[in-house]
């Protein structure tokens, strides 16, 4: 009698074993780029509900995923299917990269400042993180969002370092507080939409020059009431910064992202740039690896303040990651 190998026997199996798991991948990662494509077209809808407006803040995990799916279904032969996910993700890689095409900066070697931005979460209890990242970093200017009492008073040793300080600690997340090196000439505290939320405007005198400073922490969409009172906030403030004379920055936790039609508008109307151009995507939260997340913490600028530096700080506890700007009045 002829003996059969145990290859000759297993071998059938094996196709059909590794066939299955062809298609079981071809599967998921048709389901998947299907979803990321859905989410990129229905993104361009930002306007007309507010959870479409929330799926306009994942252009970048969008355009990862899909250039993903891309490859996968190049390497399973599936060339309409490549094709189409690729397409998907030109349409956000368009979105993305004009981030990463930086500005003309002026002549010279200016004085520079450094400001810092950080929402420190009202229920985390890092205090510590907190304060090595501020040494770490060592801004010149501070803004603490989110500050409630018990915050404030770990962080009041900061004010040996920055005599010019306005603290408005509340005790849920609408506190905020400006520690500055920097004089303050003047400061006013403001409630924008009728919110009751504080938005500070500083008037502060750096070396290169004098700068409106606009600190400012919106109401997080998750609710139709709330996406319309930052909407409201948006407009305001946006309207502020157009008043203002002289050179203007606005600083802190929008809840958008800039592929928000809600961002562009203030941009538009406020005559401000994001500082972000040239330096790329920079996501703040959560504080999850960079490919998880979304840029909603922002520092806009005047045309006449030159951004030589900016970059996303180190986990400190919070839901948030801070924002670090290096910056110079023009002449």
């Amino acid at each position: 009698m002829t003996e059969t190998s145990p290859a000759t026997i297993s071998a059938p199996g094996a196709f059909v074993l590794r066939t299955w798991l062809w298609r079981v991948l071809f599967a998921v990662t048709l389901c998947v780029a299907a979803a990321l494509a859905a989410g990129t077209l229905l993104a361009f809808a930002a306007e007309d509900h507010w959870r479409l407006e929330l799926l306009s803040h994942f252009r970048a995990q969008y355009c990862w995923g899909l250039f993903l799916t891309t490859a996968i279904f190049a390497a399973l032969r599936r060339w309409f299917f490549a094709a189409a996910s690729l397409a998907a993700a030109i349409v956000n890689f368009a979105l993305i990269v004009p981030l990463y095409v930086g500005l003309a900066l002026p002549a010279g070697d200016p004085p520079r400042s450094r400001i810092m931005s950080l929402n420190v979460y009202f229920h985390n209890k890092d205090y510590e993180r907190v304060l090595e990242a501020v040494a770490r970093e060592n801004p010149d200017v501070l803004l603490l969002l989110e500050l409630t009492p018990d915050w404030a008073r770990a962080v009041d040793g900061l004010r040996s370092d920055y005599p010019f300080a306005k603290v408005a600690a509340r005790g849920d997340s609408s506190g905020m507080g400006l520690y500055s090196r920097l004089p303050i000439d003047t400061l006013q505290v403001y409630s924008l939409a009728e919110s009751g939320l504080p938005t500070m405007v500083a008037e502060l005198l750096a070396p290169s020059g004098r700068f409106a400073l606009i600190c400012i922490h919106t109401v997080s969409p998750i609710a139709p009431s709330n996406f319309r009172y930052r909407n409201r906030q948006l407009d305001d403030v946006a309207k502020l910064a157009a008043d203002r004379a002289g050179p203007v920055m606005l600083i802190g936790d929008l809840n958008t992202t800039s592929w928000s039609p809600y961002f562009a508008r203030l941009v538009e109307v406020s005559g401000l740039r994001d500082s972000r151009r040239g330096f790329g995507v920079e996501g703040t939260w959560p504080w999850l690896p960079l490919p998880l997340r979304i840029p909603i913490d922002h520092c806009l600028v005047s045309p006449t303040i030159a951004v030589y530096g900016r970059h996303v700080g180190d986990f400190v506890g919070s839901d948030h990651r801070p924002i670090v700007v290096d910056f110079a009045i023009e002449k």
